[in-house]
């Protein structure tokens, strides 16, 4: 927790207890378009929608956060956000995301992805991320990246930029990046470290190459919800993106990505970084899309005997 003399409050108590739910066994559908664009950016599902999140047990110490999406009033998706790294050299996140509500009743989706990497003095270096999602009955589709020790990267797509109606992002574009979650990683830390919303970082997902900045909007105490399982002060971040190439041209690109997202963070953990618990972005082809932190849970430590 951070002194109290920073702008990010003590922790306080959550509106309702955080009790894990049971994972839904409905079909996965809906996009989180530009939802994860920001605090994932992009990537792609996997073939057996209804498998578990996480087949792992949650390692000691690690984070769990379970966030339901709402967009156009629905619910329309169940996200997970997995983070062992707290302290140390190097970091896991991985990310879930699968359709659930009512508009699972006509659309199925299922994403899945992973990052691993290191923390060295000019920050987070990641060393592979990998992603695969499934839409409706269609093909999955995958990327997998690897980072040089020199900054390059290496992507392995499915399909490849030209079965896709997309350019491909130049070798030199994708040097320095980070992956979706890394960067998310960095922003929750970064913001955490300075007291208020901060950071930015050079995203590449494999597709899509954009630019992510957080700033700060001040701070806030969000109501207790009966949908959402925190209340008290948070931190308001605006988090701008700028799309850099790799993306859809035309009307579609600017109905699928937002221009900016607005993000709630607070240490709702003790000891543990910022976390989202709120997200809200407007997007011409879904209408205002809204995420609120429902779930926390925290690996135990080993029993004593």
């Amino acid at each position: 927790m951070l002194p109290s003399s920073r702008p990010f409050p003590a922790r306080p108590r959550p509106s309702r207890p955080l009790s894990r739910r049971p994972l839904s066994r409905r079909r996965a559908s809906l996009a989180l378009s530009a939802s994860a664009a920001v605090l994932l950016a992009s990537a792609s599902p996997l073939a057996q929608t209804d498998a578990p999140a996480f087949p792992e047990p949650l390692p000691p110490g690690a984070l769990e956060a379970t966030y339901e999406v709402y967009s156009g009033g629905f619910q329309a998706l169940t996200l997970q956000l997995r983070y062992d790294g707290a302290v140390g050299e190097r970091y896991d996140a991985r990310f879930h995301a699968r359709s659930d509500g009512f508009l699972a009743n006509f659309f199925t989706f299922r994403m899945d992805s992973e990052a691993e990497g290191r923390r060295t003095e000019e920050g987070l270096a990641p060393l592979s991320f990998r992603t695969e999602a499934r839409w409706q009955d269609n093909d999955p589709r995958s990327v997998a990246l690897s980072y040089g020790p020199d900054g390059a990267v290496s992507a392995e797509v499915v399909p490849p930029p030209e079965e896709d109606e997309r350019s491909s992002v130049p070798e030199e574009a994708r040097r320095g990046t980070l992956d979706p979650i890394s960067a998310v990683v960095h922003i929750m830390e970064a913001s955490t470290e300075a007291g208020i919303c901060n950071g930015e970082a050079r995203i590449f997902d494999g597709r899509r190459r954009l630019d992510v900045q957080a700033l700060s909007l001040g701070s806030t105490v969000l109501e207790e919800r009966s949908y959402a399982a925190y209340a008290g002060p948070a931190q308001v971040c605006r988090i701008n993106l700028e799309p850099v190439t790799g993306f859809w041209e035309g009307e579609e690109r600017r109905e699928r990505y937002p221009a900016e997202v607005r993000v709630f963070l607070a240490e709702v953990a003790e000891g543990r970084p910022a976390l989202p618990v709120r997200i809200e972005m407007d997007i011409v082809a879904q209408g205002a899309v809204r995420a609120h932190l429902t779930d926390l849970q925290i690996g135990r430590q080993a029993a004593e005997h």
